[in-house]
Formats: C-alpha cells, sequence, structure tokens
C-alpha cells in the first residue's frame, strides 16, 4: 500500500514537471515570437555622385536584432538599429559614410512617413584608410557650397523582411566602419599601452573612435528690428564683432518678448528652426520644411544656417603642443563656403587613462573661442565643463550663435 502510493506520488510529481516545463517552453516560444514581432526591417536607399562616379547605397536595417555576421560569432553583439552607418569608398581613394536614420517605428516612403526630399545626411572623409576627421553634410547649403564634393541625388524608406536583413549580412559585413563602436561603450587601453604609443595618431583615433561626435555652431539671424534694438542695449560700449554677455543677460535676451515674434528670427519663430543638438537620427531639415521622418513627434521644420567648428583636442589636430600650452583653442570655421557642415571627430578628453596622459591637468587650462581670426570678447577665460565650449555668443547686433553637437547613434 506505501509502494502504491509513493509510485502514484511519483508519477503525479513527473507529469507535474512536464506540465511546468511544457508551460515554460510555451512561454519562452511566447516570448520570442513577441520579440521578433516587435522587430522592425527597412531598407534605406540613396544615392550620391562624386567627380562623375555615383556611389548607391542599399542598406537593410534591422531593429531590435542580433548581430551574427562576423567570424564564428564570437564578436556578436545586440543592437538597437544596425548599422547605424555604412560606409563605401570611392574611385579616387575617398569615403563616404552613410548615416542611417532611424526608422524602428515603421516610416516608409509609401505610408507618407518619409517625406519626398528626405535627407538622411552623409559624411565625407578625402581617404578611406583615415577616419578621424568627417565633414558632415546636413543641410542643402552644403551640397551646393563651391567647397562640396558630394551631389545628393535623393534617398526613400521602404518596408523589408527579416529574410532581407539575412541576406543583406555578406554586404554589411564589407561597411568599411564596424557600426558596433557607436553603440557600445569602448575599452580604455592599459596605460603601459598608451605609454608606448604617446601622439601616435592612428591608435588615438582608434581608441578614441567611440566618443565620434559632429561638432558646429547655428547662426541666428535677427530680422526683428526690436530684437536688435534691445540687443544693442547689451552691446559692450566698444562694439567688438563677437561678443558674449555674462550669462544673466543671455537670459534677459531670451526672455525678451521681441524675439519670440513670427518673424524674429530667420524670418521666423525661434520654435519652428529645427534644434541641431537633437534628434538627428530623424534626417536633416529642408527648406521646403520637409527632409525629416515623422512619427508623430513635434520635430521643428526649418534648417537653420550652420557652420563647423574645431577643437584643439580634437584626433585631427591634437599633438605635443597642446600638452605644453596653456590655452585650448575652439575654431569656428564660418567663412560662407563652410555653410552646412559639421566637422565630425573623437576627443583626446574624457577617454580614461589616453587623455590623462596625453593632456595631463586638461581642466586647468584657458579655453578660448575664435571665429575665423577674431576672439569672442567677454567669453570667460576658464570653465568647469570646457566640452560645452563655447556658450551662445553674437555678432554685432545681427546674429546669435549657438553650439551644437551630434552622435551617429
Amino acid at each position: 500500500m506505501r509502494v502504491g502510493r509513493i509510485a502514484w506520488v511519483a508519477v503525479v510529481i513527473a507529469v507535474a514537471i512536464v506540465g511546468w516545463q511544457l508551460l515554460s517552453n510555451m512561454r519562452a516560444t511566447a516570448i520570442v515570437k513577441s520579440v521578433e514581432d516587435r522587430r522592425v526591417y527597412y531598407r534605406l536607399v540613396s544615392k550620391y555622385e562624386h567627380k562623375g562616379e555615383i556611389i548607391d547605397f542599399d542598406i537593410v536595417v534591422g531593429c531590435g536584432v542580433r548581430v551574427t555576421r562576423y567570424g564564428d560569432g564570437d564578436r556578436s553583439y545586440d543592437a538597437f538599429r544596425d548599422p547605424t552607418v555604412y560606409a563605401k569608398a570611392t574611385k579616387d581613394g575617398g569615403a563616404i559614410w552613410q548615416i542611417v536614420p532611424h526608422a524602428c517605428q515603421g516610416e516608409t516612403s509609401e505610408n507618407g512617413g518619409v517625406p519626398k526630399d528626405f535627407l538622411p545626411g552623409a559624411l565625407w572623409f578625402d581617404d578611406k584608410s583615415d577616419f578621424s576627421l568627417g565633414i558632415a553634410y546636413v543641410t542643402e547649403d552644403a551640397y551646393e557650397s563651391s567647397r562640396s564634393k558630394l551631389k545628393f541625388l535623393g534617398s526613400s524608406i521602404h518596408k523589408a523582411t527579416r529574410a532581407e536583413w539575412e541576406a543583406f549580412q555578406p554586404i554589411a559585413s564589407q561597411n568599411l566602419i564596424e557600426p558596433r563602436i557607436f553603440t557600445e561603450m569602448g575599452t580604455w587601453p592599459p596605460e603601459s599601452e598608451v605609454k608606448a604609443n604617446l601622439w601616435n595618431k592612428a591608435k588615438l583615433n582608434e581608441w578614441c573612435l567611440p566618443s565620434y561626435h559632429c561638432y558646429g555652431v547655428v547662426r541666428y539671424e535677427l530680422t526683428s528690428e526690436a530684437a536688435r534694438a534691445f540687443l544693442r542695449t547689451l552691446w559692450p560700449d566698444s562694439r567688438p564683432q563677437f561678443w558674449m554677455p555674462p550669462r544673466e543677460q543671455y537670459a534677459e535676451f531670451l526672455r525678451n518678448p521681441d524675439i519670440k515674434r513670427p518673424t524674429a528670427i530667420d524670418g521666423h519663430q525661434l520654435r519652428d528652426i529645427v534644434n541641431f543638438g537633437h534628434n538627428q537620427t530623424q534626417g536633416y531639415p529642408t527648406r521646403n520644411r520637409g527632409g525629416m521622418l515623422r512619427s508623430g513627434q513635434p520635430w521643428s521644420d526649418y534648417p537653420p544656417i550652420i557652420f563647423p567648428m574645431r577643437a584643439d583636442e580634437g584626433i585631427p589636430w591634437v599633438g605635443p603642443e597642446v600638452t605644453s600650452s596653456p590655452i585650448v583653442h575652439r575654431d569656428v570655421d564660418d567663412e560662407e563656403g563652410n555653410k552646412g557642415f559639421a566637422y565630425c571627430y573623437s576627443m583626446l578628453v574624457g577617454n580614461g587613462v589616453a587623455g590623462d596622459l596625453h593632456i595631463p591637468g586638461y581642466r586647468k587650462k584657458i579655453f578660448v573661442t575664435r571665429v575665423g581670426s577674431e576672439l569672442i570678447s567677454g567669453e570667460e577665460k576658464d570653465d568647469s565643463a570646457p566640452g560645452v565650449r563655447p556658450r551662445a555668443y553674437f555678432q554685432e547686433d545681427k546674429y546669435y550663435y549657438e553650439r551644437f553637437s551630434f552622435g551617429l547613434n
């Protein structure tokens, strides 16, 4: 009798275990299917011309995917969006990075989520083997510039499938840049390796590439005479060309009702002009108030005037002289031919031991901004946050400028 009860209990337990395993497997399958159902795949098609050569991009993008295209899987990784950039070489030895927009909410050219004048943005490099300095083409001004090396021939986005994404993986592996570096934090080298490679530019670029950003300034023209009249009350008596008021006066300027009028800034309201420090994976604005993806968000519409900005501690320019100099410069290249561009590079600061060993005492230096060859009058000579310099400044009583930066992920 006792044996029978034991056998019966064993059967009940076995049945429970099997049932639990089946239920667990069903739940796991449901979770996997739920994750799979939320994945989105799309195809970015864009075309450029460089010195008569046509460069086509046909990129299949996966959102929320496991990337396993490298080696035997040892370099696999999870990506919210992959790829984030795709680089191709040109026949003359240059390279183009196509910025891949975030269309993970199903936006396509067919369903109206992508404007006809969609402008995804791209980076140009003179040398396909040196990605330390990219020139970002992010407004129509850049492509129209006398210094432009690219002609933009259009872009669109279309629905794709997982099968198409998987079929694209052999092509994705030919990407000249590893997109993973823009989605994961890098590992800094040990101190011994840095010391053995001091001022080795190739190594510096390799170590610091995860901090790659594009930098510039936005120029706003004051088209309201009332706003300009108020600005003149803040303009120093010496009437410098480029000047920076104290922070409290700048706040007073922004609160002034005259700069909020419908035609006060570049003929528009300030809120209608795109903030270049945000949402750059949506594409870039065009003069027809298109250019960017629409995903239910209140994006601004009008493109600003932008100019690129260099930094002494940027990898393309940094050298031993920065260590010995008490002054670190930012340089705004505001020539008309530079309208629409931004400079893209890594900074040799905030990068662990690499920055500390190359530029010791970095935050104790004096940070100064030059616009062309002119210094900004009134700029503070010290700052606990040099990475966000310069703060807003003015040109006479006509323009005011704000710094921006954006990443590629």
